[in-house]
């Protein structure tokens, strides 16, 4: 072979290869995504986070998200006392926009006291914006026992098991504001 055609398969062949590594580069980098407006807050609600036997209605709201920008999958972990609360139901209610079609059962277990939910897009199509995560209805099983005694336990959201998630599966930061139980 003459110099001038090894010269040129040597060219070929690192412009094949830099053309692949550009063409491979192109295809498989994901953008990061980054939040420009804050960190979401997920909170149990409602007002001040603290649940009464005076002042809680039926159906209240309970978990919420604030301040999301592209959220593609969500779970929410409450843990509480079970010999206080018996967690009766959770739903994601159906005008919230965090309502994704795949949403598998709830997690409940009263014996140890905690609840898990949650949901995902189906193709990436993320959400912005605030709205209901679910509504968790909970049942007194135990009241004071002596006139002026107060009952009370923590509605705490796992740090472990609460999360967003953006279309890159990735953990978004986020806010957790517990909740707080008193029956008085």
């Amino acid at each position: 072979m003459s110099e001038n055609l090894k010269d040129l398969n040597i060219k070929s062949s690192i412009y094949l290869c830099l053309t692949l590594i550009t063409v491979a580069l192109v295809l498989f980098m994901r953008p990061v995504n980054v939040k420009a407006d804050g960190t979401a807050t997920v909170s149990i609600k409602p007002a001040n986070n603290v649940f009464t036997t005076w002042t809680t209605s039926v159906n209240s709201t309970f978990a919420t998200v604030t301040n999301v920008t592209n959220l593609f999958n969500w779970q929410v972990e409450i843990l509480f006392n079970a010999s206080i609360l018996q967690c009766v139901s959770v739903s994601i209610p159906s005008d919230s926009p965090f309502n994704f079609p795949v949403q598998p059962t709830p997690v409940i277990n009263n014996i140890t006291g905690y609840v898990m939910f949650g949901a995902s897009q189906i193709t990436p199509a993320p959400v912005n914006g605030s709205g209901t995560l679910g509504v968790v209805t909970f049942k007194i099983v135990k009241t004071p026992s002596t006139p002026g005694e107060s009952l009370n336990c923590n509605l705490t959201l796992d740090t472990e098991d609460t999360y967003l998630l953006d279309p890159s599966m990735h953990k978004m930061p986020v806010t957790l504001e517990d909740g707080y139980y008193q029956y008085t």
